[in-house]
Protein backbone atom coordinates (compact mmCIF):
# COMPACT_ATOMS: atom_id res chain seq x y z
CA UNK A 1 0.00 0.00 0.00
CA UNK A 2 1.39 3.39 -0.92
CA UNK A 3 1.50 6.27 1.56
CA UNK A 4 -1.22 8.92 1.19
CA UNK A 5 -0.32 11.68 -1.20
CA UNK A 6 -0.40 15.29 -0.17
CA UNK A 7 -2.77 17.56 -2.09
CA UNK A 8 -1.03 19.94 -4.50
CA UNK A 9 -0.15 23.32 -2.95
CA UNK A 10 -0.61 26.82 -4.32
CA UNK A 11 2.37 29.25 -4.44
CA UNK A 12 1.09 30.81 -1.22
CA UNK A 13 1.33 27.43 0.60
CA UNK A 14 -2.39 26.70 0.79
CA UNK A 15 -3.79 23.43 -0.53
CA UNK A 16 -5.04 23.72 -4.06
CA UNK A 17 -8.83 23.49 -4.30
CA UNK A 18 -10.20 20.60 -6.28
CA UNK A 19 -13.73 19.76 -7.37
CA UNK A 20 -14.08 17.26 -4.51
CA UNK A 21 -13.08 19.80 -1.89
CA UNK A 22 -15.76 22.24 -3.13
CA UNK A 23 -18.57 19.87 -2.12
CA UNK A 24 -19.94 20.79 1.30
CA UNK A 25 -20.29 18.07 3.90
CA UNK A 26 -23.78 16.57 3.81
CA UNK A 27 -25.89 16.37 6.97
CA UNK A 28 -26.60 12.97 8.52
CA UNK A 29 -29.84 11.63 6.96
CA UNK A 30 -30.63 9.63 10.13
CA UNK A 31 -29.94 12.02 12.99
CA UNK A 32 -32.19 10.10 15.42
CA UNK A 33 -30.38 6.82 14.82
CA UNK A 34 -27.35 7.98 16.75
CA UNK A 35 -29.49 8.80 19.77
CA UNK A 36 -31.40 5.48 19.84
CA UNK A 37 -30.36 3.06 22.57
CA UNK A 38 -28.63 -0.11 21.52
CA UNK A 39 -30.77 -3.11 22.47
CA UNK A 40 -29.21 -5.15 25.22
CA UNK A 41 -31.60 -8.12 25.08
CA UNK A 42 -30.61 -11.29 23.26
CA UNK A 43 -31.30 -11.80 19.60
CA UNK A 44 -34.12 -13.97 18.30
CA UNK A 45 -37.89 -13.89 18.08
CA UNK A 46 -40.10 -12.22 20.63
CA UNK A 47 -42.74 -14.04 22.64
CA UNK A 48 -45.72 -13.06 20.41
CA UNK A 49 -43.87 -14.32 17.34
CA UNK A 50 -43.00 -17.60 19.03
CA UNK A 51 -46.60 -18.11 20.14
CA UNK A 52 -47.92 -17.36 16.64
CA UNK A 53 -45.42 -19.70 14.99
CA UNK A 54 -46.24 -22.44 17.51
CA UNK A 55 -49.96 -22.13 16.79
CA UNK A 56 -49.36 -22.27 13.03
CA UNK A 57 -47.16 -25.33 13.44
CA UNK A 58 -49.81 -27.04 15.59
CA UNK A 59 -52.46 -26.21 12.96
CA UNK A 60 -50.26 -27.62 10.19
CA UNK A 61 -49.54 -30.84 12.10
CA UNK A 62 -53.22 -31.26 13.01
CA UNK A 63 -54.30 -30.73 9.40
CA UNK A 64 -51.70 -33.22 8.16
CA UNK A 65 -52.89 -35.86 10.62
CA UNK A 66 -56.52 -35.22 9.61
CA UNK A 67 -55.68 -35.63 5.93
CA UNK A 68 -53.79 -38.86 6.61
CA UNK A 69 -56.58 -40.30 8.75
CA UNK A 70 -59.33 -39.27 6.35
CA UNK A 71 -57.44 -39.90 3.08
CA UNK A 72 -59.84 -42.60 1.89
CA UNK A 73 -62.87 -40.40 2.56
CA UNK A 74 -61.27 -37.49 0.70
CA UNK A 75 -60.42 -39.76 -2.23
CA UNK A 76 -63.96 -41.15 -2.36
CA UNK A 77 -65.42 -37.65 -2.27
CA UNK A 78 -63.22 -36.39 -5.12
CA UNK A 79 -63.68 -39.60 -7.10
CA UNK A 80 -67.47 -39.33 -6.70
CA UNK A 81 -67.41 -35.74 -7.99
CA UNK A 82 -65.35 -36.84 -10.98
CA UNK A 83 -67.77 -39.67 -11.67
CA UNK A 84 -70.75 -37.30 -11.61
CA UNK A 85 -69.07 -34.85 -14.00
CA UNK A 86 -68.15 -37.63 -16.41
CA UNK A 87 -71.62 -39.22 -16.35
CA UNK A 88 -73.27 -35.86 -17.03
CA UNK A 89 -71.01 -35.28 -20.04
CA UNK A 90 -71.83 -38.53 -21.86
CA UNK A 91 -72.73 -38.18 -25.52
CA UNK A 92 -75.81 -39.74 -27.09
CA UNK A 93 -73.51 -42.19 -28.90
CA UNK A 94 -72.80 -43.88 -25.54
CA UNK A 95 -75.05 -46.91 -25.21
CA UNK A 96 -76.94 -47.70 -21.99
CA UNK A 97 -74.77 -50.83 -21.67
CA UNK A 98 -71.58 -48.71 -21.79
CA UNK A 99 -73.04 -46.33 -19.23
CA UNK A 100 -73.81 -49.25 -16.89
CA UNK A 101 -70.30 -50.67 -17.37
CA UNK A 102 -68.81 -47.26 -16.64
CA UNK A 103 -70.84 -46.85 -13.46
CA UNK A 104 -69.94 -50.39 -12.41
CA UNK A 105 -66.23 -49.76 -13.02
CA UNK A 106 -66.38 -46.59 -10.93
CA UNK A 107 -68.17 -48.52 -8.17
CA UNK A 108 -65.58 -51.33 -8.18
CA UNK A 109 -62.70 -48.84 -7.88
CA UNK A 110 -64.49 -47.07 -5.04
CA UNK A 111 -65.12 -50.41 -3.28
CA UNK A 112 -61.43 -51.30 -3.59
CA UNK A 113 -60.46 -47.95 -2.04
CA UNK A 114 -62.97 -48.37 0.79
CA UNK A 115 -61.77 -51.91 1.50
CA UNK A 116 -58.15 -50.76 1.37
CA UNK A 117 -57.25 -53.30 -1.30
CA UNK A 118 -56.43 -50.87 -4.11
CA UNK A 119 -52.72 -50.88 -4.91
CA UNK A 120 -51.42 -47.31 -4.35
CA UNK A 121 -48.97 -47.75 -7.23
CA UNK A 122 -51.85 -47.60 -9.74
CA UNK A 123 -53.31 -44.35 -8.38
CA UNK A 124 -51.22 -42.04 -10.62
CA UNK A 125 -52.41 -43.88 -13.72
CA UNK A 126 -56.00 -43.76 -12.47
CA UNK A 127 -55.76 -40.04 -11.77
CA UNK A 128 -54.27 -39.46 -15.20
CA UNK A 129 -57.06 -41.36 -16.99
CA UNK A 130 -59.85 -39.73 -15.01
CA UNK A 131 -58.22 -36.31 -15.44
CA UNK A 132 -58.02 -36.84 -19.22
CA UNK A 133 -61.72 -37.75 -19.28
CA UNK A 134 -62.62 -34.67 -17.21
CA UNK A 135 -60.64 -32.39 -19.55
CA UNK A 136 -62.36 -33.96 -22.54
CA UNK A 137 -65.74 -33.48 -20.82
CA UNK A 138 -65.05 -29.76 -20.43
CA UNK A 139 -64.51 -29.46 -24.18
CA UNK A 140 -67.64 -31.31 -25.18
CA UNK A 141 -69.66 -34.47 -24.71
CA UNK A 142 -67.72 -37.69 -24.18
CA UNK A 143 -68.03 -40.06 -27.11
CA UNK A 144 -68.28 -43.80 -27.11
CA UNK A 145 -64.53 -44.32 -27.75
CA UNK A 146 -63.45 -42.15 -24.83
CA UNK A 147 -65.91 -43.88 -22.53
CA UNK A 148 -64.71 -47.32 -23.63
CA UNK A 149 -61.06 -46.34 -22.94
CA UNK A 150 -62.05 -45.07 -19.49
CA UNK A 151 -63.99 -48.26 -18.72
CA UNK A 152 -60.98 -50.41 -19.66
CA UNK A 153 -58.67 -48.26 -17.50
CA UNK A 154 -61.03 -48.33 -14.50
CA UNK A 155 -61.53 -52.08 -14.74
CA UNK A 156 -57.76 -52.60 -14.94
CA UNK A 157 -57.24 -50.48 -11.83
CA UNK A 158 -60.05 -52.24 -9.96
CA UNK A 159 -58.50 -55.64 -10.73
CA UNK A 160 -55.03 -54.52 -9.53
CA UNK A 161 -55.37 -55.01 -5.81
CA UNK A 162 -53.16 -55.86 -2.88
CA UNK A 163 -54.03 -57.77 0.24
CA UNK A 164 -55.36 -55.56 3.08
Amino acid sequence: MSPPTEPPMTPSGEPERTAASDVPELPNPWPMRESLPIPTSGSGCGRPTLIGCSLLLALLVGSSILVLVRANDLFEWGFGLSQQQILVALDSSVTPRQQQRLEGAFDRVEEAVTAGTLDPAVLPELQSRVGDALRAARQGPLGSETVEELIVALEAVASTTRSP
